[in-house]
């Protein structure tokens, strides 16, 4: 019998013997323990990527054309009503407490937070996360600096459809489970207004996005389709195509689009799943803002090495970003124990290590012949936005105004008494402006923590914007030695970190 025929026979004839179906799945099942075991794959998940159409043949290094700019003055309220997103404003309506059950910022602190922060941009940003990510992105979309109305009446006149940037954001999805309707998938689109004129629409043509995307736990393969998409670690693959077909709609600068095809497979367990994406090009994003999820709604035991990396390869493939920034977690309500507290920070530690080598290793390979050579369009920068660092030094310098005594971090033992409303456990140094026994009812709150998990972002959205404005500077700039005064090392590492230690802790601005 001829090659061929054996082939034939054995794979395809209806009297295939049972025997050899069976003992061809035994070696492959063989074959893949062998294969994880050697890798140390664990069985949880891994996924494997082809794309049909490549995005862009550009250096990515040199981020042509690609800018975001912030700009701090002085003037900001000390009030408690001076924000443009309302539900992140600290009120005693929002807190579930009675108007005056909230005091203004102490005086003591005004000097840390005196400043508004402005944004303009062109970049495509995806914020993703928890209920922390999601009023990060809020925050941003509510601070942009759009264009002179003027100028933009004088570009109107001339085109017969003009692209117009929204005042509000447009909600593609609503979470699950919230009780207030917030938002699952957000986006701002366009940002900026080109000058450049489409032929055949006589249209101006916008670009620049920032998108938000609410996701508890990492961002893994495996959690295609699993329980509610946006609530959970569950994501879809029609909110991926949603939220790239708004974009591009939003964004693209003519009529004839190309197709982007991207062929994943993903493995969970012993189940195999392969699956397209199709999508406009113009739908990539250039930035995956990552906020790691609250202690408490994930493991610890969830934040690795691998799901870090595999976080990124997966928001590289769905969305084309190439520079990712890791949202440190920081102290809240879900900490339950000193113990806790300690695994927190180990935690923040192994991914801020992990984005400094990722950043390091890809600007050696970018500056060598193996990046041209391959061509790597995958995420060539990570950086660490360390938000947990000001959420710590704010709760101890709250902590000390009460009188506590903060030397050691066991004042933040003292807590609330649980309620029906609040079954966490809440940190009287974070959130109260008195000092109260502990397991007390209630007390008068601070002007700077919400709830004990979200931050008061018409007091401390600012600094976080002009933190995380001046870290993206650090990534596409011309030159990679100087941003702002800040001096760097051979990559944009050292220009991140000088980032964190000028906005991410309690330094006067003004």
């Amino acid at each position: 019998m001829s090659a061929l025929k054996f082939k034939k026979s054995y794979y395809f004839s209806r009297k295939g013997s049972i025997r050899n179906i069976i003992g061809v799945a035994a070696v492959l099942v063989v074959v893949v323990v062998v294969v994880r075991i050697y890798n140390k794959i664990p069985v949880v998940e891994q996924i494997q990527f082809k794309e049909e159409t490549r995005l862009n043949a550009e250096d990515p290094g040199k981020n042509k054309g690609l800018f975001i700019t912030y700009h701090t003055e002085p003037g900001a309220s000390s009030s408690l009503g001076d924000s443009n997103v309302v539900p992140w404003t600290c009120d005693g309506t929002n807190a579930g407490l009675d108007d005056n059950s909230r005091v203004l910022l102490q005086p003591v602190l005004r000097s840390y937070f005196n400043f508004t922060t402005m944004i303009q941009t062109n970049l495509k940003i995806l914020v993703m996360g928890d209920s922390v990510g999601l009023q990060l992105s809020e925050y941003l979309q509510s601070v942009l600096r759009r264009p002179v109305e003027d100028n933009m009446h004088s570009i109107n006149a001339t085109t017969t459809a003009a692209t117009t940037i929204p005042s509000s954001p447009a909600v593609l999805k609503l979470a699950y489970g919230t009780g207030r309707n917030a938002p699952a998938i957000h986006v701002t689109a366009p940002l900026a207004l080109d000058e450049t004129i489409d032929k055949h629409s006589g249209s101006v043509s916008g670009s620049g996005a920032i998108a938000g995307w609410r996701l508890v736990g990492m961002f893994l393969p495996g959690s295609l389709g699993w329980a509610q998409a946006n609530w959970n670690h569950g994501w879809l693959l029609e909110d991926v195509e949603s939220l790239r077909g708004y974009v591009s709609n939003a964004t693209s600068k003519t009529l004839e689009h190309t197709t982007s095809q991207k062929n994943i497979t993903i493995v969970k367990k012993n189940r195999t799943k392969n699956v397209v994406v199709s999508s406009e090009v113009s739908g990539n994003f250039d930035v995956y803002i990552f906020r790691i999820s609250s202690p408490s709604w994930i493991p610890f035991e969830d934040v690795t090495e691998e799901t870090l990396q595999t976080t990124i390869k997966l928001a590289n493939q769905l969305f084309g970003v190439q520079v990712v920034v890791f949202v440190s977690m920081h102290y809240c309500n879900n900490v339950e124990s000193q113990q806790m507290r300690e695994e927190l920070n180990r935690r923040n530690q192994m991914v801020s290590r992990f984005s400094e080598n990722w950043t390091e290793t890809m600007y050696h390979r970018r500056n060598s012949d193996e990046w041209d050579s391959k061509g790597d369009r995958g995420v060539h920068t990570v950086y660490f936005f360390d938000q947990g660092r000001l959420n710590d030094k704010l709760m101890e310098a709250n902590a000390q105004l009460l009188g506590f005594d903060t030397t050691s971090s066991v004042y933040t033992d003292i807590k609330l008494e649980k309620t029906r409303k609040s079954s966490v456990d809440r940190t009287v140094g974070q959130i109260c402006a008195e000092k109260v026994p502990h397991g007390s009812k209630d007390c008068i709150r601070n002007a700077v923590s919400m709830d004990g998990m979200h931050m008061c972002m018409n007091i401390v959205g600012p600094r976080l914007v002009a933190g995380l404005a001046c870290q993206l500077q650090c990534a596409y700039q011309e030159e990679e030695s100087k941003i702002n005064g800040m001096i760097g090392g051979p990559s944009s590492w050292f220009c991140a970190e000088a980032c964190n230690d000028k906005y991410m802790n309690l330094t006067a601005m003004v």
